[in-house]
């Protein structure tokens, strides 16, 4: 079965092995040194996409064949965390965002963490994380396994790098940032370092999260090859 589905397992350990090597911080600072910080974001935004279009090709020419039938509410799981993450995802892009390439500079570090960031400073890579989570064991397949793994491998990767980074770049302000947040979403607030403020974050992330997740349940069948509806 493996062989059957080498292509698929070589597209994903490239594109997740370029990016976690292009932003480790001894080949990053090389090449933000020689390129300049726009230089080295135009050159790893342009190996990010063309690696993700060749991982979806292989994605999509490779054998479908189910290594397990999840149950049913395996299964369902999936159309309910899904809404969280679309939600994560749109607040996350809607506000200065510490953690994300060109909103972290309209952050401000001394303030805290306020809406979204409550809840995980990682409020995108979180999102994505999760969504490989709640896929892994519904899928059952084999790609949608290679794939859903490697996507989430570099999420969960993706944010101890960032957070290193920071640390690195701020110093104490941003030790005091992370302590009052946490990577994991809701788990600084389950542990009573921080608390949920709705009011912050409002309603227009959660309507954008919906609009997201209905695209992604109607752009599902064409991308995926199969419907996440009806479902018994």
């Amino acid at each position: 079965m493996i062989d059957e589905h080498w292509h698929l397992i070589g597209a994903a350990t490239l594109f997740v092995g370029s990016h976690i090597g292009m932003a480790a911080h001894p080949l990053r600072a090389s090449l933000v040194g020689r390129y300049g910080l726009n230089g080295y974001l135009i050159a790893y935004s342009a190996v990010s996409i063309i690696l993700f279009g060749v991982l979806i090709s292989a994605f999509g020419n490779a054998p479908r064949e189910y290594l397990w039938l999840a149950p049913t509410w395996v299964r369902h799981l999936p159309m309910g965390v899904m809404l969280i993450v679309c939600t994560l995802i749109v607040a996350g892009y809607m506000g200065p965002n510490p953690t994300a390439v060109g909103l972290d500079r309209l952050a401000k570090l001394e303030d805290g963490p306020k809406g979204i960031f409550r809840v995980t400073r990682h409020p995108i890579l979180s999102a994505i994380a999760l969504w490989a989570i709640v896929h892994i064991p519904a899928s059952g397949q084999m790609t949608g396994i290679i794939l859903q793994a490697a996507i989430g491998l570099l999420a969960i990767v993706g944010m101890n790098q960032i957070d290193r980074r920071k640390a690195r770049e701020k110093g104490e302000a941003w030790q005091a940032y992370a302590q009052q947040t946490s990577a994991i979403p809701f788990a600084a607030i389950i542990r009573g370092r921080q608390r949920f403020v709705f009011s912050e974050i409002g309603w227009l992330p959660v309507i954008g999260g919906i609009g997201l997740y209905a695209i992604l349940i109607s752009a599902h069948p064409h991308i995926i090859g199969v419907s996440p509806l009806p479902m018994p």
